[in-house]
This record gives structure tokens, C-alpha cells and sequence, in this order.
């Protein structure tokens, strides 16, 4: 599973100001590399390091064997290790994509691109009426919707084959309306290489999941397709 958060930038800095401004700079333990995006003359791939300690990250890859490997490296003398995560800045669409779920390190890093780009960066979320407009407009088939109810207090999961034709799915939408929160579905996209999967649009957090049964690097032109579909809705 790739997913994906989500940011709008406040204003738009120049391209070299953003390199100026990020490359070789650090926040804490949060460091960028910038260069030039391969997909878009106006995007700018960013590499985010930050530093994890040794033993999380161990149980993270190696799991039983953890606490003896963690062991050997602090006799060693490695406390820490370096791990990254990738992030796209697209000066056109006005977007930071961090492809990582909303978590403390996603917290970490959007707060230190924030305060060395001098923008504030905003999460895209969706309501129920702007996640509705997707699935009517550029899904296929929707296989999972979550409703929510009186402040996050109640709370539905739907899952299913061509639940927008399922009756369950079509009452809550004609009950409850403004109760949609997530939505899981086969987009309409031109995929790389014909081989189709689920993605998921979390209008709460402001991510895009994507699935295809194990753990894929996604094809970038795929992502940004997701991207679009969101930002077209999102107003």
C-alpha cells in the first residue's frame, strides 16, 4: 500500500527560491535534497531524511531478530538511522504531496518545508457532497465508502462489488448525505500498464491510498492522475 497526504501551499515561491530555500537544509533532524522532477517542468522532487531510533526501525524490517540486531549496532555505536521519504512540489497545481499516511514524521516534515518555504500548507480535505462529485465523475466502480455521523460519534464501513449500485450504500447517501468521509474505488485513469487497482480517497485525513494486494512503488503519472482527480473536486 503507497499512500499519499496531501498539502495546498498559501502562495507559490519562485522555482529557484523553493531550491534555494529547502536544498541542503535542515529543520531538527529533517533534512531536503532537491531536483528537478522527471514528470513536469514546474515540479520539483524532494527527498525528506530524518533520523529514526535504531531498535524502531530494526523491529520495523526485522521484527523477532530486532532487539539482537539493534544490540550489535549500539555496541557499535549507531544510536540512529537515516530513513526517507519522498515529496513532490508542484508549483502549477500549488500542491506538497508527502507519500506517507498522516503520521508524526508526515507532521515533522510538512512542518519544517512549511517554515523554511515561508508558506503556510493547508491539508486538501473533501466533504461528502466534493467526495460524491469523484465517484460520480471518474470512478468505475466504488468498492468501500465510510459514512460518519454527529461529530465522528457514529460511523458505517461499506464494503462490496459495485456498491453504487448497492441499496445499503444508496440509503445512506439519500439519508444521511453529508455523512460520506472515504470512499474506495476503481478510478477512471490512463494507467501505465493496463493493470488496475483500488485507491482510496480519505476526505478527513486528505490522503490517497492505493492498493493492489502487496507493498508497490506506484507509477508517478498514476499518482498524479489521483492528485487531479482530487484537486478537481476540491475547489
Amino acid at each position: 500500500m503507497v499512500t499519499v497526504s496531501l498539502f495546498k501551499m498559501s502562495e507559490v515561491p519562485e522555482k529557484l527560491d523553493i531550491i534555494y530555500r529547502l536544498d541542503g537544509e535542515r529543520v531538527g533532524d529533517c533534512k531536503f535534497q532537491l531536483k528537478q522532477s522527471k514528470y513536469e517542468d514546474e515540479e520539483l522532487e524532494v527527498d525528506a531524511f530524518y533520523e529514526e531510533d535504531i531498535e524502531t526501525g530494526m523491529r520495523r524490517l526485522f521484527s523477532g531478530e530486532a532487539e539482537e540486531i539493534s544490540a550489535y549496532l549500539k555496541e557499535k555505536g549507531k544510536e540512529k538511522i537515516q530513513r526517507t521519504v519522498v515529496c513532490f512540489i508542484n508549483r502549477t497545481a500549488k500542491t506538497l504531496e508527502i507519500y506517507r499516511g498522516p503520521d508524526f514524521v508526515t507532521g515533522r516534515i510538512k512542518e519544517a518545508i512549511q517554515k523554511l518555504m515561508r508558506v503556510r500548507l493547508d491539508q486538501i480535505n473533501l466533504n461528502s457532497k466534493q467526495l460524491l462529485m469523484l465517484v460520480n465523475q471518474s470512478s468505475e466502480e466504488v468498492k468501500q465508502a465510510m459514512f460518519k455521523y454527529i461529530n465522528g460519534l457514529w460511523y458505517q464501513i461499506l464494503r462490496g462489488n459495485r456498491l453504487e449500485s448497492n441499496q445499503n450504500y444508496l440509503e445512506y447517501l439519500s439519508v444521511k448525505p453529508d455523512s460520506l468521509r472515504m470512499v474506495s474505488v476503481i478510478p477512471k485513469i490512463n494507467w501505465s500498464n493496463g493493470s488496475k487497482y483500488m485507491v482510496t480517497f480519505d476526505g478527513e485525513r486528505g490522503t490517497i491510498k492505493m492498493y493492489d494486494g502487496s507493498y508497490r512503488w506506484k507509477p508517478r503519472k498514476e499518482v498524479k492522475q489521483f492528485v487531479d482527480l482530487v484537486l478537481g473536486v476540491a475547489g
